[in-house]
């Protein structure tokens, strides 16, 4: 028996991995590694046809991915949302029924909470038409079987479900707080020994065992409740109890409803808006020093228009002004039609006009990973705009022998943008559902691995923090943004390189994996005008490894953009 077809061993694994990566998008970079093996097994002759073969599979495998991988995005993330909370908090439907809840919101439904009978549809019914009266939130009461109120609780509408609306429904608890029983104190004029009591009988405790915790006569505990009875007005203990309950859990629910609408108003981070001449929207951040030397600075996928709070600070000091514009398609800025080519000439365009907008003349630009090319094409094209240029972790050159030596996944998504659109357009989705679902620090953590500087530098929270906000902007609008991304990080600028006229500097770590300096060194040997500085100790985020060393190779450039314009003028 003769051995089997190569091909036909890596056929198997693929079409299973293509399948199951719908709903299990950890095996993302399974999925990849096995698609680049099976690709290497083709002849380049039966690409085409191969992926003719496997189009049915891969649009099969999308509308399983469409039906089920997105449902399951939403229960994780709506998991991940009542989870945030340290008091009960559900999901529920527009029946009141409840799809998800936090620990504790279980521990109540399983013991006594209303909430496993269902709300007060009465109430309930009130709360939805405040939201569809336009209120941020709405209180929502929580009787118990007596008809007293237990709790309070509030409502808030979250994005709407594939099928049907959910709202987040966060509850007091059962708990009251320091700061609760402060304000009944207050209110009460109770003095300490009363509020302590107080305290006691709201956490369930008897007469006895206050009295015995506390050290005193059961006749000193009931003497300090009738004057609890009496400041408060209560006919009864019970009434003193759901009186005070009341009023703890209407100030819960108030404190909880300030928590939400301040955590509706949008990403903390700053963004400014422009229009562009067709109507877009192009977002845009400003950070450093507001009198500082202009930094026009192009992000990559991951990372975005985001720096660690650490290096923005550090531009203020050392003096730089950054102009960072959120690219058109990534986060809060719209999309262009554009493809390719005239992709980058739009972007650089939208660029220009934001300069305009901000009245800056000439600017230091960074083309950061897989933007140097739009860098690169923007000192070009704008000559007249650009002191200097900087591109980090990437030279905007390319070929196929650079491609090979690229570490995983990186390599495998290059070849198939190459050789298999179709395949390139469900491994993109794939990704985004890895983001969306496992979040951002495990995909950043997995592609950087082989690079030691790198897989080091990401256990500094507040990069992978930065870094991860980013990705989530590059992904806020589908897949749209990896797949546009993959012709400006494989397209080789090189007759680009050669028409610039302004101080060019190409910055890589020594330890690069994603982007080999040996290679750089071999792309970059015949252009005399563009100069390579290497860090040691440095991978792709070479930039925020060596933030000092970058800001002073910044500083070099802008002394030689400045010494050129004055001596053209």
């Amino acid at each position: 028996m003769s051995a089997p077809d190569p091909v036909e061993e890596v056929l198997p694994a693929l079409v299973d991995l293509t399948y199951s990566a719908t709903t299990d998008p950890s095996r993302y970079n399974e999925l990849v590694q096995v698609w680049e093996r099976y690709l290497e097994r083709l002849a380049p002759e039966d690409v085409e046809d191969a992926e003719r073969h496997h189009l049915r599979h891969f649009n099969r495998a999308l509308e399983i991915f469409d039906k089920i991988g997105r449902q399951k995005h939403q229960s994780n993330r709506e998991e991940a949302m009542v989870q945030l909370f340290t008091v009960p908090a559900y999901v529920i439907g527009r029946n009141g029924a409840v799809i998800q809840a936090n620990t504790e919101g279980e521990r109540l439904r399983l013991g006594t909470s209303t909430l496993t009978n269902g709300l007060d549809q009465a109430a309930f019914a009130i709360a939805l038409k405040e939201l569809q009266q336009g209120a941020p939130v709405a209180l929502v009461p929580i009787y118990d079987s007596e008809g007293a109120l237990a709790d309070c609780a509030v409502l808030s509408q979250i994005e709407d479900g594939e099928e049907s609306e959910r709202f987040l429904l966060v509850s007091s608890g059962p708990q009251t707080s320091a700061t609760q029983l402060q304000t009944l104190s207050d209110k009460f004029n109770l003095s300490a020994s009363e509020s302590e009591v107080l305290n006691a009988l709201l956490q369930g405790e008897s007469v006895a065992d206050i009295s015995e915790r506390r050290g005193v006569g059961i006749a000193t505990t009931r003497t300090q409740i009738r004057q609890l009875l009496e400041k408060t007005g209560s006919a009864s203990l019970s009434d003193l109890i759901r009186q005070a309950g009341q009023i703890s859990a209407q100030m819960s629910a108030v404190n909880i409803a300030r928590t939400l609408n301040a955590s509706g108003e949008g990403d903390p981070i700053h963004y400014e808006r422009i229009l562009t001449s067709d109507g877009r929207l192009l977002a845009f951040r400003q950070f450093g020093d507001p009198e500082g030397r202009p930094v026009l600075f192009i992000h990559n996928m991951m990372g975005g228009a985001i720096w660690p709070h650490s290096i923005e600070k550090l531009a203020a000091a050392k003096g730089w002004r950054i102009i960072a514009p959120s690219r058109p398609g990534f986060g809060l800025s719209d999309s262009t039609p554009a493809f390719d080519m005239e992709l980058v000439r739009k972007t650089c365009s939208d660029m220009r006009a934001l300069l305009d907008h901000l009245m800056i003349d000439r600017v230091l630009v960074i083309g950061n990973l897989s933007s140097a090319g739009l860098g690169i094409r923007f000192a070009k094209d704008h000559d007249d705009r650009v002191f200097a240029l900087l591109t980090v972790g990437h030279a905007g050159l390319m070929d196929d022998e650079m491609i090979e030596a690229m570490s995983n996944p990186s390599r495998a998504m290059a070849k198939t943008y190459r050789k298999s659109p179709t395949a390139l357009r469900f491994l993109i989705r794939v990704a985004v559902a890895s983001v969306d679902v496992l979040g951002p620090n495990q995909m950043l953590r997995s592609n950087f691995r082989s690079s030691k500087p790198d897989s080091e530098l990401l256990e500094n929270t507040a990069l992978v923090d930065a870094l991860g906000e980013g990705l989530k902007h590059a992904i806020k609008q589908g897949g749209e943004a990896f797949s546009r991304d993959g012709f400006v990080a494989l397209h080789d600028f090189r007759d680009d390189v050669a028409a610039l006229n302004c101080p060019t500097i190409c910055l890589l770590g020594r330890e690069d994996t994603m982007y080999p300096v040996a290679q750089a060194e071999r792309l970059l040997s015949d252009l005399p005008n563009y100069d390579l500085e290497v860090f040691e100790n440095a991978g792709q985020f070479v930039f925020y490894h060596h933030a000092e060393q970058a800001f002073g190779l910044m500083d070099r450039l802008w002394q030689l953009g400045t010494m050129k314009k004055v001596g053209n003028s």
